[in-house]
């Protein structure tokens, strides 16, 4: 999906907050779903959700948030689908058909926003989302990751790379692996202590330039990096790992 496409926000951040705690992660399941729907509802005196858009028995998401604001601000559906666990990381995992069902049913439900990473089977995930994702790219945005360092296809654990060449490496291979033009959201994966942040936002900036990507985000970033980023290039988004089973965040921001 491109930027001319995103509708106005329909939801502010303390909603999106309130109706995700009602419906934790689990985006796919019908009673998760009209959680959210009942929240929306609860916060605003109404719901989006039309009954004659939506099939019956089907409870879906079409509230909508806006991360960021000004040249970052960036529409997407109240809760997106991470993609990681379909094929990669979290135990046994469905096959193929089931995992293209899934995210199949997620577009139906209202959800516009898919994340992967190249990291995640090293292009596996993403290959299974662009197969997903044949004739949908219209409706929906996805994001990706890059700052990991690979030699022969294997992770290096101890390093980081974050070099603009490596930059552009991975986003022309996620482009190619998820069948887009853009990508919504190109996050760092992790921060690359030999790349300065300036370098890694100035980068990301060309790449919105060219259109490659609409916006860039961090993952499990400190404050200042934070800042010192968003002077060269407005960051959209900011991902943290942070639920039931992991709430280090907490204690170490």
């Amino acid at each position: 999906m491109k930027k001319e496409q995103i509708q106005e926000n329909g939801i502010s951040r303390r909603g999106f907050l309130k109706r995700t705690a009602l419906a934790g992660a689990a985006i796919c399941i019908a009673p998760a779903l009209e959680k959210v729907t009942a929240a929306e509802k609860a916060i605003t005196g109404k719901s989006s959700v039309s009954a004659a858009t939506i099939p019956a028995g089907m409870a879906a998401v079409r509230a909508q948030r806006t991360l960021s604001s000004g040249k970052a601000a960036f529409t997407i559906s109240a809760m997106g689908f991470g993609c990681m666990g379909l094929n990669h990381h979290r135990s046994q995992s469905p096959d193929e058909k089931t995992c293209i069902r899934l995210i199949h049913e997620a577009i139906e439900r209202g959800v516009t926003l898919f994340d992967t990473a190249e990291s995640y089977g090293y292009h596996k995930n993403e290959k299974l989302v662009g197969e997903a994702l044949k004739g949908y790219t219209d409706r929906v945005f996805v994001s990706s990751k890059f700052g990991h360092k690979f030699v022969n296809g294997v992770q290096v654990k101890t390093e980081e790379d974050s070099t603009p060449t490596n930059i552009r490496r991975v986003c022309e291979n996620s482009l190619r692996n998820l069948g887009v033009e853009t990508l919504g959201i190109f996050y760092q994966h992790r921060v690359d202590p030999a790349t300065p942040i300036e370098v890694v936002a100035e980068t990301c900036g060309e790449l919105i330039r060219e259109g490659k990507i609409l916006h860039w985000g961090m993952c499990e970033v400190n404050a200042e990096t934070i800042r010192r980023a968003h002077k060269v290039c407005p960051v959209t988004a900011i991902q943290s790992e942070y639920h039931f089973m992991h709430r280090a965040v907490e204690e170490n921001g």
